[in-house]
């Protein structure tokens, strides 16, 4: 495992790595002991039998032992390495299935508020043209009527205008008979 590797390993991952490390270290620990042991016994059987090719032969089975527990301490590294590897890689695949899952999950929630919004805003604006054009109609009806009354007020005023100058016309038009009346009296008189 890389140091790079290490790095990113949580803190009980890496103690859960250090535990199995320790454990193992206490079994070659405990292994390697028993194989001095055995080694110390078989020194003790080699002084004994005084035969070099006899202790030969077992020193070769202690070399051999060693060399055996060596090899189960490599594969067990390598087991758990590959253990580990394999951990990682399936923390990445679950890890981008659930971003993917937040992901579509948080397009579905944004879809479903546009849409609500923009169903909200075209009933809004539905509302408001129908209030607009409700209150087009009450203003061309107010302006309609005050049209209206304004119409038949001036048709009052121009009715009352023309009885006016009527009423001046006669008026002065009398006035004017009235005062050629005395003209011609002023004219008889001073005939006279």
């Amino acid at each position: 495992m890389t140091d790079r590797e290490l790095q990113k390993l949580k803190r009980s991952e890496l103690l859960e790595i250090m535990l199995g490390l320790q454990n193992e270290l206490d079994w070659l620990k405990k292994e390697n002991k028993d194989l001095k042991t055995e080694l110390d016994n078989r020194r003790i059987a080699l002084e004994k039998s005084g035969s070099i090719a006899q202790a030969a032969l077992e020193v070769n089975g202690v070399f051999t032992a060693a060399q055996k527990a060596a090899d189960v301490y490599l594969e067990n590294i390598k087991q758990m390495h590959e253990n580990e590897e394999k951990n990682y890689n399936e923390q990445i695949a679950k890890a981008k299935v659930e971003s993917e899952s937040i992901v579509n999950s948080a397009k579905r929630e944004a879809e479903a508020i546009i849409s609500k919004t923009e169903n909200e805003s075209r009933t809004r604006l539905r509302e408001v043209e129908e209030e607009c054009s409700k209150r087009i109609n009450e203003t061309n009806t107010l302006c309609t009527r005050k049209i209206k009354e304004t119409q038949e007020k001036c048709t009052a005023i121009s009715s009352l205008d023309n009885q006016i100058a009527t009423f001046f016309n006669d008026n002065h038009a009398s006035d004017g008979t009235a005062q050629s009346a005395e003209g011609n009296n002023g004219e008889q008189k001073a005939n006279v």
